[in-house]
């Protein structure tokens, strides 16, 4: 991953923070995220790669439990837990389609 000169360093690092505004630590991983999703049936994350299209699932423990290929191109654009609690929606920066996916 290349930056230019006036962004900052990627973060290997989720930021847990309180309901109230306090840090409680990070979560350390060993890829760049992008857009980090709780699901509030299991509380596991779902969090995409900054720099691709695969979604990762990881406990607040940072361990990568499994992932799974979007299938987008470019950057990541987002990611979102549908209402059902079982399901992600997921797009691209580039792309003009958002899919969904099973958990």
């Amino acid at each position: 991953m290349s930056f230019g000169a006036n962004e900052p360093a990627a973060s290997l690092n989720i930021a847990r923070v309180s309901a109230g505004g306090t840090w409680l630590g990070n979560i350390g991983l060993t890829f760049v995220p992008g857009d980090p999703v709780m699901n509030p049936v299991d509380g596991t994350l779902r969090v995409s790669g900054y720099d691709n299209h695969v979604v990762k699932h990881i406990p607040t423990t940072g361990t990568v439990l499994g992932d799974f290929d979007t299938g987008l191109t470019g950057r990541s654009g987002g990611i979102g837990l549908a209402p059902d609690k079982t399901s992600l929606f997921g797009t691209s920066a580039i792309s003009t389609v958002v899919k969904h996916f099973d958990l």
